[in-house]
C-alpha cells in the first residue's frame, strides 16, 4: 500500500494570478448610503405628517440611495377587496389603503421585503394587490 501526502498549505485551487483586489470590487460609487428600517405597519399616510421630528426622519430615508423596510402589512381597499382573511395565517391581519404606496414611495423607500409571516394574512389576492399597488408606486 502506498501512502501519499497532502500537504496543503503549499497548494492552491487558485492560480497565482488570482485578482484579490478586483474580485471584491465593486460598480458602487463611493458615498454610497442605505437606510434599512424594521417592520412597515402603516395604518394612514404619513410623508405629509405635521409631527415633531418626523421630517427630519423622512429627511434620512429619502436621502439615501437605497431605503429599505420589511412589508409587515398588505395593501389594498378593503371596500373593494374580494378576498378574505386567511385564518391559517393567524393573528393581526394588518392592512392599509392603497395610498400607503405612493407614500412610502414619498417617503424615499424603494425595496421592501415581502417575506415575513404576513405576506398571506388575506390569501393570494392580498399578496397579489399589494404587489400591484408597490408596482405601481415604483
Amino acid at each position: 500500500m502506498e501512502k501519499h501526502s497532502h500537504d496543503n498549505s503549499s497548494h492552491s485551487d487558485k492560480p497565482d494570478s488570482y485578482d484579490t483586489v478586483g474580485s471584491i470590487a465593486t460598480n458602487i460609487a463611493d458615498g454610497f448610503t442605505m437606510v434599512a428600517v424594521g417592520d412597515l405597519i402603516l395604518s394612514r399616510p404619513l410623508a405629509k405628517g405635521h409631527h415633531p421630528g418626523f421630517g427630519d426622519i423622512v429627511k434620512v430615508l429619502h436621502d439615501a440611495d437605497v431605503t429599505f423596510g420589511n412589508m409587515e402589512m398588505n395593501i389594498f381597499d378593503i371596500r373593494s377587496f374580494k378576498g378574505s382573511p386567511q385564518a391559517e395565517y393567524g393573528g393581526a391581519f394588518h392592512v392599509s389603503l392603497p395610498e400607503i404606496g405612493p407614500d412610502l414611495k414619498a417617503m424615499g423607500f424603494n425595496i421592501v421585503s415581502r417575506a415575513n409571516n404576513h405576506t398571506l394574512d388575506w390569501g393570494l389576492e392580498g399578496m397579489r394587490e399589494t404587489s400591484r399597488v408597490l408596482d405601481e408606486s415604483g
